[in-house]
């Protein structure tokens, strides 16, 4: 308090001025930092949001290579093998895209748990030659088989839920649960798949396939109802419009046929398997409707923030010109009128002039 009393009455004036300039000075940068972190966050979310897709679209093209593999095992070779073929190249070019994508993405910048997840992703990966050549030359048991791919798709599909974690905003984290949500329905389908493929092609269920087959129903269902409490209320109407026509009902008779008769399964595996990718396509393109939106809701929502910033940038960039230039008007208002003062109580001391005025 010494230092200040001594402090001529400019300083003083001008500490009284800077102060609360100061203090504005401060919550102005901490707002700034704030939008600058959301869209941060927004810049991570697209590339996220475009890694998930991506992680998306390898799951697609491995849940086929699942049902093949599964129905080509269950018919002990006799089924399937060109179009297991086939698949393996497409599920090959997938792979190559997901493992560009990851490789330029620099995970340093996200969420731990990414990194950690995408090393574990990548050593899954790597053991797909062994696997493929086990079903090839058939040494493979089926279960170990669907295994393997359900296993591979599960952490493929837990790249979306990271997601979550670096957004709050409320309507982006509905879309990406509803998105989540689906995707789980949409691979407990490939699963099945896989599973009555191998049934029809065996001619009937074991035990554990049967259980596994109900199981699947159940979660399909679960996973579909959740998606429905997080998804916008037209995205049920659109469902209906696109998961529809005869491979939809196919499904559903088959799966009738499977329930009532699991002793004796008389369905040809092929015709199964046909129906089955048929809904399955329908389901992705529903999934690519929902990859769209939310994918364009993130964008929409980085270029709000960016614009946020920038507008706050430019406002608390004027407030502080403003501020300091008032400041330093009226400082040097004050310090003339002080030295006006200071000049007319002279003029009074040295003159004794009375009648001297200070403006």
């Amino acid at each position: 308090m010494t230092v200040f009393k001594n402090l001529s009455i400019r300083y003083k004036l001008l500490f009284l001025a800077m102060a609360p300039l100061l203090l504005a000075l401060f919550f102005i940068l901490a707002e700034v930092s704030k939008n600058y972190h959301v869209l941060d966050a927004m810049h991570q979310a697209q590339s996220l949001g475009r890694l998930a897709t991506t992680a998306s679209d390898l799951v697609h093209e491995m849940q086929k290579e699942r049902g093949f593999s599964a129905g080509f095992l269950g018919s002990k070779g006799k089924k399937f093998s060109t179009d297991l073929n086939t698949q393996r190249n497409e599920t090959d070019n997938r792979l190559i895209q997901y493992t560009q994508f990851v490789d330029q993405l620099e995970t340093n910048n996200y969420d731990p748990r990414l990194s950690a997840l995408l090393s574990s992703i990548t050593v899954h990966l790597d053991k797909l030659g062994e696997i493929r050549k086990g079903i090839t030359r058939q040494s493979l048991p089926v279960s170990k088989a669907i295994g393997y791919y359900t296993s591979a798709n599960a952490q493929l599909l837990n790249i979306s839920g990271v997601i979550s974690t670096t957004i709050d905003e409320p309507r982006i984290s509905n879309q990406i649960s509803a998105y989540v949500n689906f995707l789980q329905s949409k691979e407990r389908a490939g699963i099945e798949r896989a599973v009555l493929s191998n049934t029809f092609s065996s001619g009937r269920f074991t035990d554990n396939d049967y259980i596994k087959f109900i199981t699947l129903l159940s979660e399909q269902t679960t996973y579909f109802t959740v998606f429905l409490d997080f998804a916008l209320e037209k995205y049920a109407r659109i469902f209906e419009e696109i998961v529809s026509g005869q491979d939809v009902e196919d499904v559903k008779y088959m799966r009738d046929i499977a329930l009532q008769n699991p002793d004796n399964t008389s369905v040809e595996a092929t015709l199964w398997f046909k129906a089955a990718t048929g809904r399955i396509n329908k389901l992705k393109e529903f999934e690519n409707l929902l990859a769209a939106e939310l994918l364009g809701s993130i964008d929409e929502a980085a270029t709000i923030a960016a614009r946020n910033l920038l507008w706050l940038t430019l406002i608390s960039a004027l407030i502080i010109i403003i501020s300091l230039t008032l400041s330093v008007v009226i400082l040097r208002q004050i310090n003339r009128q002080i030295g006006s003062l200071s000049k007319a109580m002279n003029n009074v001391q040295r003159e004794s002039n009375l009648n001297s005025r200070a403006k």
